[in-house]
């Protein structure tokens, strides 16, 4: 993969992707391939997320068009292509080298969605239960289209983790016993076998 995949970029005729695809895949690309817990059998929690970063906005993508050899990418030129945008924008196509280079030891892990979406997990704080929804959305970014978010809407608060302010959002209940539970449901869904990508219409992605 010497040349940029184009596929995975913005295109004019794409659009958000508004429906939930239950029956789809999300990769994550991981530092590692050394990603499973000899003991537990489960992926690392270090695998899921850095226990240094937060959980609340956490990137995957959607498997099918993005394939396994594109979470060798890794930005270099980040100011310009690591954003959120528009899904129809036209980004320039990135150069091996000068945007980006190639990382073939990076490991990486699949979730179903169906696993994933709606389901809730409890925390406690001060000795009170609280409740998260897990969600699953479509965030389109200037390298990668496929770009997905998973986050976390607080019951409580009525609003989406990755939503709060700083200060709120790095307390002690939400970096630690939030990210414990969330980072739990990551791990017991995740498998790392290459799954049969279920195609789906272009018409949720194309206007």
């Amino acid at each position: 993969m010497l040349l940029f995949p184009i596929e995975i970029l913005p295109q004019p005729s794409y659009k958000i992707i508004e429906e939930v695809l239950l029956e789809n895949q999300l990769i994550r690309t991981t530092k590692s391939k050394e990603i499973i817990d000899e003991v537990t059998g489960f992926i690392k929690d270090k695998a899921v997320c850095d226990p240094s970063l937060n959980m609340f906005d956490l990137s995957t993508s959607l498997f099918g068009v993005f394939k396994v050899e594109h979470s060798h990418i890794v930005l270099i030129n980040k100011e310009y292509y690591n954003h959120y945008c528009d899904p129809n924008i036209e980004v320039e196509t990135p150069i091996i080298n000068q945007d980006y280079i190639l990382d073939k030891e990076k490991g990486f892990f699949f979730l179903n969605i169906k696993d994933i979406e709606g389901q809730v997990v409890k925390y406690e704080f001060e000795g009170k239960p609280f409740e998260a929804v897990c969600r699953v959305f479509h965030t389109p970014m200037k390298w990668n289209y496929w770009h997905f978010s998973i986050r976390w809407f607080l019951l409580k608060e009525s609003k989406y983790w990755h939503e709060l302010e700083d200060n709120d959002r790095k307390k002690n209940w939400s970096k630690n016993k939030l990210s414990h539970s969330s980072r739990n449901l990551m791990k017991l869904n995740a498998f790392i076998s290459t799954p049969i990508t279920f195609i789906f219409s272009e018409k949720f992605y194309k206007h």
